[in-house]
């Protein structure tokens, strides 16, 4: 080989080693263990060959990487067969897309997971992310804009394929419109998801789902639900009576739904290892229903940590059980129908939830007396009593070394004392 062959074959192997060493992280990761073991045979036969030998040997573990790297950038974006044939089908049963989301879902497109709004698995390319959200920046009420960032249509039960699905989100692609809105028939499909932890539904009517809380609690492997801005039916309570509760479920959230309210009880029992439970500015339309919580409920959700029923026409009082919440750190139940003294509603949190609470709203109710002592609740940060009927003095809470935050408004006045560890 004459002087220029081996120049080359140098210069070749000193990129190989820049491979090799640095310089490029994609491929140092993606073929580490090839060229680990590669290196190492290179090195045992260098004792043996020579110095140069080992530099032709180089050569031809670039070569090898090259058409390793070639066939991984054709086939990274490939596919199971029966997967794209689904995604394509849910495609079908759109009316609208003015969002253009979808705009890459070509059938004549094999590669199905360099489709926008998917993500594969690296390793066996199953598909294991679905995210219909829209990107989209509206200011304020601008409906047009809404308009042209939505997709309407139906829910194909061919989601049922994507076997290895472990989040799905429909969120906020419909505002509502009549002629861009997602319906559901059902949520069966949602039990025929074994690998589904993740769920988002947003701006969906399911008014025809007569099953939805039902078919919710038979999925097993769920572990956070989020419902927002959803239709829903009222339930059949015989038939929830009849469903064993989600051992899986751990975050539910539904936030501004319209939803029977004697449904929302209900949604207590879903699953008995709930964290955390949010049912917000949950509405029941025509209907100025209040909501009375049983004595019964939270009674087996001893695992919560942070509840917000804000908004959902509570009246009346809290149940004593709420208690033996031993986790308990965060309770909102602002913008409600709470009456009664504030007195009688803090002795329902008597138990060991006492020395768990850190935050307590009670903002926007009918609460009225006088502020009793809060010194039991030794571990408060934060506590918001304003837009009540309290009246009288404000209490002694210099011994209360953990609260940073107080809102009191008592009539008309807003009484102000100053502590160190206090901010108004």
């Amino acid at each position: 080989m004459g002087p220029i062959g081996a120049a080359c074959i140098i210069w070749l192997s000193d990129q190989l080693s820049i491979y090799m060493y640095g310089g490029a992280d994609d491929m140092h990761i993606a073929f580490t263990p090839i060229l680990l073991h590669l290196e190492l045979l290179s090195n045992m036969a260098g004792f043996i060959l020579g110095d140069f030998n080992r530099r032709v040997r180089l050569l031809f573990m670039l070569v090898i990487v090259i058409v390793l790297n070639e066939g991984k950038g054709n086939t990274r974006a490939q596919c199971i067969e029966r997967e794209r044939q689904a995604l394509l089908r849910f495609k079908q049963s759109l009316v609208l897309d003015s969002a253009n989301l979808l705009s890459s879902w070509k059938s004549s497109d094999p590669s199905c997971c360099s489709w926008k709004q998917i993500r594969c698995d690296n390793r066996t390319n199953h598909i294991i992310m679905l995210d219909l959200h829209p990107e989209f920046r509206c200011r304020g009420y601008d409906y047009d804009c809404f308009r042209s960032h939505s997709i309407s249509g139906k829910i194909d039960s061919a989601l049922v394929q994507l076997q290895n699905l472990t989040r799905l989100e429909f969120f906020y692609i419909g505002f509502g419109y009549s002629n861009s809105t997602m319906t559901a028939d059902n949520l069966e499909w949602l039990s025929y998801l074994p690998s589904l932890r993740s769920l988002t539904l947003g701006s969906i009517n399911f008014t025809k789902a007569v099953d939805w809380l039902q078919s919710i609690k038979k999925a097993n492997s769920l572990s956070t639900l989020n419902l927002n801005n959803c239709q829903f039916p009222e339930v059949d309570i015989w038939s929830l009576s009849q469903t064993n509760s989600s051992n899986s479920l751990r975050s539910l959230s539904c936030i501004g739904n319209e939803i029977h309210t004697r449904t929302l009880p209900w949604l207590l029992n879903v699953s008995r290892n709930l964290v955390y439970l949010t049912l917000r500015d949950n509405y029941e339309q025509y209907s100025r229903g209040r909501l009375i919580l049983p004595e019964n409920s939270f009674r087996n959700l001893t695992s919560l940590e942070c509840v917000d029923l804000s908004g959902i026409e509570i009246e009346g009082g809290i149940p004593k059980s709420w208690g033996n919440l031993c986790s308990l750190k965060t309770l909102d139940l602002s913008n409600n129908s709470l009456n009664g003294t504030l007195h009688d509603l803090l002795d329902s949190l008597t138990g060991c939830s006492v020395s768990s609470l850190e935050i307590l709203s009670l903002t926007w109710n009918q609460l009225r007396g006088l502020i009793p002592d809060m010194r039991r609740f030794m571990s408060l940060r934060k506590l918001c009593l304003d837009d009540n009927e309290l009246e009288g003095p404000l209490p002694d809470l210099s011994h209360m070394s953990s609260l940073t935050e107080l809102r009191i408004i008592v009539k008309v006045a807003i009484l102000k004392r100053r502590f160190s560890n206090i901010q108004y």
